[in-house]
């Protein structure tokens, strides 16, 4: 059955894929495998959201942790 991911576990997995340069149709083919019908992007958004990632105009995350200046070791 298709994980139920959240919008932020589906960007987050478009930025680690830029990151990799994995392809975009890739990316889009493996997000329609393993997410629920009803929790995943449209095939336009997720191309959107990976020209933002690449083209750096969108952050890589929007965990406040990461910004916290602490290393995640220390939690």
């Amino acid at each position: 059955m298709p994980a139920r991911l959240t919008a932020q576990d589906q960007r987050a997995y478009i930025a680690i894929s830029v990151a990799s340069n994995v392809p975009c149709i890739d990316v889009v083919r493996t997000l329609r495998k393993a997410i629920d019908k009803r929790n995943i992007y449209s095939q336009r958004q997720i191309q959107k959201l990976y020209k933002e990632f690449k083209d750096k105009k969108r952050p890589d995350t929007s965990d406040q942790r990461c910004n916290s200046g602490r290393s995640l070791s220390h939690r």
